[in-house]
C-alpha cells in the first residue's frame, strides 16, 4: 500500500494535483458513501457468487487453433470438477486470488486520483497527445511474416506413425501436456493443461512421448527453407520464426498486398515440401501484427493484414488482450479486474493505467492497442536490447538427481542453440525447478565472465542444482541467461584468474583435483614427520634485513642507519627527510601522553630530546626540506 501511496504522490506532484478544493472533497465524500453501499451489497451477494467466481479462476483459454467451435462454459465446468482439490487447482486459485487482491488495491488508488479533477484532466490530455504522436510516427514501410508449424510435436508423431491421425492424442503425460492434435482440441484438450484434466475431458485421449532429437532434425529443415527469404530470421522456438521479407519483396518487384499474398503461399508450400508437415502464416507491417495474424487461419492457412492504419486499429480494437504477445494469464486477470478485456480498452482506460503503472508500461499498452511495434531486426534497432533468454520443459515427474541432470542437459542444449543463433553471451544464469505441487524453486548467480558454450551452461546449472538439492519430485526444469551482450562485444576478464588453467568440463575438473591430491599425498611421508631445523646465528656484518612491523621500522630508522652504512646500502633521497619529520611528530605525541601519565615536576628528559623551541624549528626545517624536494624540478 505504501508503494501505491508514494507512486500517487509522484503523479500528483507531477501534474500539480495537491489542490484541495471543495469540489474534490465533496467527490471523495460521495465516493466513500458509494463504497459503503457497495460493501453491504457485496456481502449479500458473496454466498450466491462464490460458485460462479471459481469458474474464471483457472482462466481456460480456448483461443488455440481448432477450438473455435467448442462450448467454453461446459469445458470450464468439467475442468473445475476434474481439478478441484488438486495441487494444480490450489496453485491456480492462489495466483488468481493474489491478482484480484492486487487489482482491488489499484482500484482504490484510481478512485483517489480520479477525484482530483485538475490532475485527471491533465493526465487525460497528456495521454491523448501521446496517442496522436504515436499515430503520426507509425511506420508501415516494412513487411513481416510469422510462420508457425501446426501442432508441431503432435504433427511429428502423426508423421512417423500415421495410425494416430484420426484419434485424439497429446504429447506429454498425466502431469502436463505440451501440445494436442486437432481431434483432441475438439474436446477442449490443449497445451499447458495437466494430463489428468485432459483425460477427464477426453477419456479416449492417447499420450505420446516427446522426441526431442526428431524435433530438432525437422526444425533445421524448416529454418533452412525460411533462410532463403530472410537470412536474419528471428527464431521463436523450434516451430516458429519471424521474417522481415521487405528486401525480398522489393528485389522481386512484388511489394504490395498481392505480392505478399503470393509470398506467404510460396513459403508455406516450400515448408510443406521439405518437411511433409503443414504450417500457418501471418503477414503484417511489424512483428507483433504478423504474430497475431498467424493464428487467424490456422491450421494450414495464412492471413494478410493490409498496411492501412484504420484496418490495423480496427483489428486491435476487438482483439482479446490474451492474444497480444507479452500478456499472460496473471496479467490478464489483473487487467480484466480493471475492466480491460479488449485492445481498445487500453486507450479508453489509459488514465486509469497511468495511476498505477509506470509511464513506459502505459505507453507500451497504448502502442499495442494501436498496432505499433518493432519492425526491424533486433541487431538493427539501436533502442532494442534483449534482457534475457529462458527455456523450460515439462515432463513426467522425476525424483532422482541423475534425471534432473539429464533434463538440465536437454534444456541447456536448446538454450545454447538460441544464443548461438543470436550470437549472444550471458553473465547471469538462473535455474528453476517446479515440483509436482506446482511450487517453484529457483537459484541464480552472476558469473565473473559471460558464457555461451553448452558445457559451461550445464556446469553452472548443475552447481545451482546442488545448492537447492534436495528437491521435491519435479515436473519442470528451466534455465535462463540474463545480462546478455553480443558475442562480438565481449572482452574476456583480464584479472589474475585468466592465468590459471580452466577445465573444459566437470569431469576434467574432478580429474584435475584428484591429480593434485595424489601429488600432495605422494610427496608427503607420514612415517617421517617434517621438523624445522633452527638456523645458526652468524656474526656477519652483512646481516639480512629482518621483517619487522611498519612502525618499528620507521622508529628504528636511526638505529639501522649505521647498519646500512656498513652494508653499503644508500637510502633514497626523500627517506631521511620524511623519517625525520615522522620521528619529531611521534616524539611530540609520546611527550603529550607522558605528560598526562606523570606530574610535570617528576618528568625526566629523554636522551637526545630537543627542547620545545628546538623541536619547532626542527619541524619547520624538515617541512621546508620536504616542500623544497617536491617543488624542485
Amino acid at each position: 500500500m505504501s508503494c501505491f501511496r508514494s507512486f500517487r504522490n509522484r503523479r500528483t506532484a507531477q501534474f500539480g494535483g495537491n489542490d484541495t478544493s471543495q469540489n474534490s472533497i465533496k467527490t471523495q465524500d460521495l465516493l466513500k458513501a458509494m463504497d459503503e453501499e457497495s460493501k453491504v451489497s457485496h456481502k449479500l451477494k458473496d454466498s450466491q457468487e462464490e460458485d460462479k467466481e471459481v469458474i474464471p479462476n483457472l482462466h481456460y483459454n480456448a483461443e488455440k487453433a481448432g477450438m473455435a467451435s467448442i462450448d467454453k462454459e461446459t469445458i470450464q465446468k468439467k475442468i473445475i470438477e476434474a481439478s478441484k482439490g488438486s495441487s494444480y487447482y490450489k496453485k491456480k486459485q492462489e495466483r488468481t486470488e493474489k491478482a484480484k487482491a492486487k487489482a482491488k488495491e489499484w482500484m482504490k488508488e484510481i478512485r483517489k486520483l480520479k477525484s482530483n479533477r485538475s490532475y485527471w484532466s491533465k493526465v487525460t490530455k497528456q495521454l491523448n497527445n501521446k496517442a496522436s504522436d504515436m499515430r503520426s510516427k507509425r511506420d508501415l514501410s516494412r513487411t513481416w511474416i510469422h510462420v508457425d508449424m501446426d501442432m508441431f510435436y503432435a504433427a511429428v508423431a502423426i508423421h512417423d506413425n500415421p495410425s494416430l491421425k484420426d484419434i485424439p492424442i497429446a504429447v506429454g503425460g498425466m502431469q502436463m501436456i505440451s501440445t494436442a492434435n486437432y481431434v483432441a482440441r475438439k474436446y477442449g484438450v490443449r497445451s499447458a493443461m495437466p494430463g489428468f484434466i485432459g483425460k477427464k475431458l477426453c477419456p479416449e485421449l492417447k499420450f505420446v512421448d516427446h522426441q526431442h532429437e526428431r524435433y530438432k532434425e525437422i526444425s533445421e529443415i524448416f529454418r533452412k527453407v525460411l533462410s532463403q527469404y530472410d537470412p536474419n530470421y528471428e527464431s521463436m522456438g523450434l516451430d516458429e520464426c519471424n521474417l522481415d521479407v521487405t528486401d525480398y519483396l522489393i528485389k522481386n518487384g512484388i511489394n504490395d498486398d498481392q505480392g505478399r499474398e503470393k509470398l506467404a503461399q510460396e513459403i508455406r508450400d516450400n515448408v510443406n515440401k521439405a518437411t511433409e508437415l503443414t504450417c500457418s502464416a501471418g503477414v503484417g507491417a511489424n512483428k507483433m501484427l504478423a504474430k497475431i495474424c498467424s493464428d487467424m487461419n490456422k491450421p494450414n492457412g495464412h492471413y494478410i493484414l493490409p498496411h492501412d492504419p484504420q484496418k490495423i486499429e480496427e483489428l486491435m480494437a476487438n482483439i482479446e488482450i490474451r492474444k497480444i504477445p507479452g500478456i499472460g494469464p496473471v496479467s490478464q486477470t489483473e487487467l480484466n479486474e480493471l475492466g480491460i478485456e479488449k485492445g481498445k480498452d487500453f486507450l479508453d482506460k489509459a488514465p486509469e493505467l497511468y495511476c498505477i503503472f509506470e509511464e513506459k508500461t502505459v505507453y507500451r499498452y497504448m502502442r499495442d492497442a494501436l498496432g505499433i511495434s518493432r519492425n526491424v531486426h533486433e541487431d538493427v534497432d539501436p533502442n532494442y536490447h534483449q534482457k534475457s533468454i529462458s527455456i523450460s520443459r515439462t515432463f513426467r515427474t522425476i525424483k532422482e538427481k541423475a534425471q534432473f541432470i539429464k533434463w538440465i542437459d536437454t534444456v541447456a542444449g536448446i538454450l545454447h542453440q538460441n544464443i548461438k543463433e543470436k550470437e549472444l553471451m550471458g553473465r547471469t544464469i538462473t535455474l528453476e525447478v517446479k515440483d509436482q505441487h506446482y511450487n517453484l524453486k529457483s537459484k541464480g548467480r552472476t558469473l565473473r565472465g559471460s558464457i555461451d558454450k553448452k558445457e559451461d551452461i550445464i556446469k553452472e546449472a548443475c552447481e545451482l542444482l546442488n545448492e537447492i538439492w534436495p528437491c521435491e519430485p519435479a515436473r519442470l526444469i528451466g534455465i535462463s541467461l540474463s545480462n546478455l551482450i553480443k558475442k562480438s562485444e565481449y572482452t574476456p576478464d583480464k584479472s589474475i584468474g585468466k592465468y590459471f588453467s580452466k577445465p573444459k568440463n566437470t569431469q576434467e575438473y574432478h580429474d584435475e583435483m584428484n591429480r593434485r591430491f595424489l601429488m600432495k599425498t605422494s610427496s608427503f611421508d607420514a612415517s617421517k614427520p617434517k621438523t624445522r631445523v633452527p638456523k645458526e646465528k652468524t656474526n656477519s656484518s652483512k646481516t639480512a634485513r629482518k621483517p619487522v612491523k611498519k612502525i618499528n621500522s620507521i622508529m628504528n630508522y636511526k638505529a639501522t642507519k649505521s647498519e646500512n652504512k656498513d652494508s653499503g646500502r644508500k637510502d633514497p633521497p626523500l627517506v631521511p627527510q620524511i623519517i625525520s619529520h615522522i620521528q619529531e611528530d611521534h616524539d611530540s605525541k609520546s611527550e603529550k601522553k607522558s605528560d598526562k601519565a606523570k606530574p610535570k615536576a617528576s618528568m625526566k628528559k629523554r636522551r637526545g630530546r630537543p627542547k620545545k623551541s628546538e623541536s619547532k624549528e626542527t619541524k619547520k626545517g624538515n617541512n621546508k626540506s620536504i616542500l623544497s624536494f617536491f617543488t624542485k624540478k
